[in-house]
């Protein structure tokens, strides 16, 4: 799978693609022109290493994904709608949100079965994370296009070095 910069997001695709595969290689039927759309739950949790300490994430996901069919009944597009609810703990207990909610968009215009060819897009709030008293300490929100050629092109507020200002900010 090819780097996906959005972290939760990542996760939530990695869930909608392979958690839903029996839906995302079922044939398509007579109606071919009807999206195929599945809901997914999901609870876990998460570990941010911190080099010294360790942040504990503890994340509530709902998706919406639709498998979109092109006239001809080939698979043509993924529809992803995310909400995220997590909350994030440091080792002495001082908790902060962890919000996300977006909608992922993957273009399978290319070869079936390979992603290296597919432009994936991604819009929305992936995490803006706010501490007591400092305001938003790291956030990552607005669009994210991947092209298949591999350019990145980004709009809105991100901060890549995320973990090193989360971490910098519960520490």
């Amino acid at each position: 799978m090819r780097q996906i910069l959005w972290v939760p997001v990542a996760l939530l695709v990695a869930i909608a693609l392979f958690g839903g595969e029996a839906m995302l290689s079922s044939p398509p039927t007579a109606d071919a022109a009807q999206p195929l759309i599945e809901s997914h739950h999901g609870e876990f949790s998460v570990d941010i290493d911190c080099g010294t300490f360790v942040l504990h994430e503890e994340i509530v996901a709902d998706l919406t994904e639709a498998l979109f069919f092109d006239s001809e009944g080939n698979e043509d597009h993924v529809l992803i709608h995310q909400r995220v609810a997590a909350v994030i703990t440091s080792p002495e207990g001082e908790t902060v949100r962890d919000p996300g909610h977006g909608t992922v968009f993957i273009d399978l215009a290319g070869t079936p079965d390979d992603e290296s060819d597919d432009t994936f897009r991604a819009a929305g709030l992936t995490f803006a994370i706010t501490v007591p008293g400092e305001g938003i300490v790291v956030q990552w929100v607005g669009l994210e296009i991947d092209e298949p050629d591999g350019d990145v092109i980004i709009h809105g507020p991100h901060d890549f070095d995320w973990q090193e200002l989360l971490c910098a900010a519960l520490g």
